[in-house]
């Protein structure tokens, strides 16, 4: 981890003064792009982080939609409020207040109201949850019940704020994010929903990504999904609009997802352009950023869920293991991670035997006792029944974390690590019979966040949790 502070400032020093080439080795790429698209969907609905990301991610779909009179649903997880350059600049202060963020969230709802009117909706078409800005990621993991809310840092409140909000008063809580979201998805009944790709890498990106894949997988609701990219390490390139050429992908991430272009008539270019210009606080602090989704395509990933294989044997600890049930990250994807790969992940393999999981850990380089890894697992059952277990793997020891009001304690039979590899056996009455898994890895260092794999769907084959 030395290597790790001392290299930092120096990579960033060369990131400043050398981002031409940088940008070279985290360019777009033509690769896995499918230019055929099946429209927009009959009902469409939209889910966004933050305002303006509807926008960036799906504004030409929001115009071709109206325009074949569609009907649109944009829901919006969080107002905007706690983005602190954008507040030191909207309310002309170095070290702004909470009623100044809750200033600048009333504004960016605002813009999002004119910016949807220009794309055609009207205000009804529009739902603001408001939960906190830069913390849905801590209610997903932390924060899930409603009796432990979270306080947010900007607005200093741990529940909705906002008069106009869908439920003014609902505590910051994962629950509540979900329950808000069922209300919206049974009542509209979309049969086309876009929201963040997991793969994403700002939290509240990532986090609503993991809410709608959760919301659908509890329903038991299947409509087409589309999954856009907003924030990816120097991505897009060039920052700068230009009509002529498609958003492509990260080169990183283009074999890691099924992209599909959504080409853009000339009349949907400038709808989208003139949609980002109803954004003015954000112009304010990142304008180059914005101008570079003025393409003549969207992007969209098509999400998978993926076969979670049975074996009566279970396999080896570190040998024969599935090639379909894995989820795959990208290697050496920022300068922190290319300098330390212990913290670099790059497969989180499962495969079940009974009621024991196997999960195996990989990352780029040998697995470090000072870093902490992270297993999660969201286990569907009967009805909406979800269970929850979640694991911390530090220093050659395995911890069973309880979180929520819905965490079970599995039995950990199974624990080694070699090299690159941590290789886990955790035993549930749940796991054979669930009908959907969900899961996801990530590594820490202290208190910073390193890297994570995306959160995954995989298909359980069992019964219902009785």
């Amino acid at each position: 981890m030395k290597r790790l502070r001392a290299l930092t400032l120096f990579f960033l020093a060369v990131a400043v003064l050398g981002g031409t080439a940088l940008a070279v080795i985290y360019r777009e790429t033509p690769r896995a792009r499918v230019p055929y698209w099946e429209g927009t969907g009959k009902r469409v609905m939209v889910v966004a982080p933050h305002p303006d990301d509807e926008s960036l991610g799906t504004a030409g779909v929001i115009a071709r939609a109206v325009a074949e009179k569609r009907p649109v649903r944009v829901v919006m997880v969080t107002c905007g409020d706690s983005f602190f350059k954008a507040a030191q600049v909207f309310a002309h202060k170095n070290n702004p207040a909470p009623a100044d963020y809750r200033r600048m969230g009333l504004a960016r709802c605002g813009e999002t109201l004119q910016a949807m009117r220009t794309l055609g909706l009207s205000e009804k078409d529009v739902v603001f949850l408001g939960y906190p800005d830069g913390a849905t990621r801590f209610l997903w993991d932390s924060y899930w019940d409603r009796n432990h809310p979270r306080i947010s840092g900007g607005v200093d409140v741990d529940r909705v704020p906002y008069s106009f909000a869908l439920r003014p008063g609902a505590p910051y809580c994962g629950q509540d994010v979900v329950d808000d979201l069922v209300r919206e998805i049974t009542g509209f009944k979309p049969t086309d929903i876009y929201y963040p790709t997991s793969l994403d890498e700002h939290p509240d990106h990532w986090a609503t990504s993991a809410y709608v894949k959760y919301t659908l997988a509890m329903l038991d609701l299947h409509p087409r999904e589309h999954t856009y990219l907003v924030h990816r390490y120097l991505w897009p390139q060039p920052p700068a609009p230009d009509p002529r050429m498609p958003l492509l992908p990260p080169a990183e991430l283009a074999n890691l997802v099924r992209w599909g272009d959504f080409p853009l008539r000339p009349e949907e270019i400038a709808l989208k352009n003139r949609a980002l210009h109803q954004y003015p606080t954000q112009e304010a602090v990142m304008q180059p950023f914005l101008w570079a989704f003025v393409r003549k395509t969207e992007l969209f990933g098509a999400p998978v869920v993926l076969p979670l294989t049975e074996e009566r044997s279970g396999p080896p600890a570190f040998d024969r293991w599935p090639t379909r049930a894995v989820i795959q990250d990208a290697r050496a994807d920022t300068v922190q991670r290319t300098l330390e790969g212990a913290v670099d992940l790059i497969w989180l393999r499962l495969q079940r035997q009974g009621d024991r999981l196997w999960l195996r850990l990989e990352t780029r380089e040998p697995v470090s006792p000072r870093v902490a890894y992270f297993l999660h697992l969201r286990l569907f059952g009967r009805g909406r029944e979800v269970k929850r277990i979640d694991l911390l793997v530090r220093g050659g020891r395995v911890e069973v974390l309880h979180r929520a009001a819905n965490s079970l304690s599995p039995k950990v039979n199974y624990f080694a690590y070699r090299k690159n590899m941590l290789v886990l056996a955790v035993e549930q009455a749940q796991i054979s019979r669930m009908r959907v898994l969900m899961a996801g890895a990530e590594s820490r260092y202290g208190r910073g966040l390193f890297d994570r794999t995306a959160w995954r769907l995989f298909d359980g084959g069992g019964q219902n949790i009785p």
